[in-house]
Formats: C-alpha cells, sequence, structure tokens
C-alpha cells in the first residue's frame, strides 16, 4: 500500500493538477492526504476544494484554512495572507465555507501515521527547532504511532529520532534519494508545498510512502508557475513585492 502525502496547496489549482495527474500515474497508491492550508495565497480556492474532494483525499485545516473560517484572527497573518484570506472568504460558496470549517487540526489514522499542519495540534506554530521534533515525536511514540507527517514550513523535510528520544540524536536525512525507514525509529516528514514554492526551484512537491516496502520517496514535478503567480497579481495587485522573492523561480 502507498500512501501520497502533500501539504500547502494555496489555492494553486494548476499546480494540484499537475500533482494528481502524477499521483494517478504512481501505482498503487491507496489514499492521498492533505496536511492542510487548501486555500491562501492563490486565487483558485474553490477549484482546489473541489479537486481535494473529488479524489477523496483525507484533509485536515492549516493556519489559512482556519483564517478563512474565523478559527485564527487577522493578528496571526501578514497584512498579505488576511487580503487573500478575506478575497477567499468571499469568493468560497456556504458548502466550500463548511467544508473547510469541518476539517479537524489533527489525525491519527489507525495507528499507521499521524497528520499534523503545523505542530501536532497547532495549526499556527512551525516544526522549526530540534524541541518541537522531540516533543513531537515523543508523542508519537506514547501513541504507538512512527510516522508523523506535518506542512506549514513549505520545505521537503526528513528528522529521524531513535528510541530512547532523549539520549539519541536527532537526525535530518537528506530528502533527493528514497529514505528506507527502520522499525526502531521516530520519523517525522514534511512533503513540501504543492502551491507557494519556497525552495530553490518554482516544483510542486509532495511524498509517496510506501506502507509495505518502509521507504519514503520526495517528489517534485514542473509546472507554469509564472501564470500562477500573473493570476495571482491581477487579483492583488498590491502583493507584488511577496513574489519578488521568488522571481528567480518562475519559469
Amino acid at each position: 500500500m502507498k500512501l501520497a502525502v502533500i501539504s500547502d496547496i494555496h489555492a494553486n489549482a494548476a499546480a494540484l493538477e499537475a500533482v494528481l495527474s502524477a499521483i494517478n500515474n504512481t501505482p498503487d497508491v491507496a489514499q492521498i492526504i492533505c496536511l492542510g492550508d487548501i486555500v491562501g495565497f492563490h486565487t483558485q480556492p474553490s477549484k482546489c476544494i473541489e479537486l481535494v474532494r473529488k479524489y477523496g483525499i483525507h484533509c485536515i485545516s492549516g493556519n489559512h484554512d482556519a483564517g478563512v473560517t474565523g478559527k485564527l484572527g487577522q493578528e496571526k497573518f501578514p497584512w498579505e495572507c488576511w487580503e487573500a484570506i478575506e478575497w477567499t472568504r468571499r469568493q468560497i460558496s456556504n458548502e466550500e465555507f463548511e467544508f473547510l470549517r469541518s476539517l479537524q487540526t489533527n489525525a491519527a489514522v489507525k495507528r499507521q501515521y499521524w497528520m499534523m499542519h503545523g505542530v501536532l495540534g497547532d495549526v499556527y506554530h512551525y516544526m522549526n527547532r530540534d524541541w518541537k521534533v522531540r516533543y513531537t515525536a515523543l508523542r508519537l511514540w506514547l501513541a504507538r504511532i512512527r510516522l508523523g507527517f506535518y506542512g506549514h514550513t513549505h520545505q521537503q523535510t526528513c528528522f529521524r529520532i531513535r528510541s530512547p528520544f532523549f539520549s539519541s540524536a536527532l537526525q535530518k536525512i537528506e530528502t533527493s534519494q528514497p529514505v528506507p525507514l527502520d522499525s526502531e525509529s521516530i520519523y517525522l516528514l514534511n512533503p513540501g508545498t504543492i502551491g507557494q514554492p519556497r525552495a530553490g526551484d518554482s516544483h510542486a512537491r509532495f511524498a509517496i510512502v510506501d506502507l509495505n516496502k518502509c521507504v519514503i520517496s520526495f517528489e517534485k514535478i514542473p509546472y507554469d508557475y509564472s501564470a500562477v503567480v500573473d493570476r495571482t497579481l491581477e487579483v492583488f495587485p498590491r502583493h507584488a513585492p511577496l513574489y519578488k522573492r521568488f522571481d528567480s523561480l518562475r519559469v
């Protein structure tokens, strides 16, 4: 059984469609999961919600989803993000709003894996400190779950920590090659972002987890990111400085 893990779509339907096509061409993928932020930043929230529902993707909430539904307030976002959140709230239907509002902040699935956006049930804070990784790994170990999936940072990342957790080194594993999973460790991985790149290129990123062979593959595929940004700036022209830092990624 293979599991496709995606995150941080951010209303970028072009990137999502490209990734779903790649997943469809991957043999034996039984389930797709999304670690939050279906909406935010870009301008096709309804299309992205339609796609995740059409494909039966198991989704949890991200901070932008929570902003749209009123679970997080304006003070938690830069002004550009909040402008996109308010615009999204006006664009989506009542049914789409209720779908976003129904999303859990985390989910433990059959003692196989734990889904989160930021840190456990917290959609706001980043998994960006060693102590957060160790704390989360300990929580997973207590729940007898050894795979944790998180998003929010937009960076493809894989951490391994061996037991006992407080006496062993925390290892950050290179994601350019498939990562084998051993039975003695806890793994925390971020599949990267579908729709808002913050790496050295504009590719959409995701991960494939083979639960039978115990190996994770971190994937990336190209799409027309420039067209997405051009469409976004037509709606949010004041956001141009935000995308200036991504100019080198536009293809």
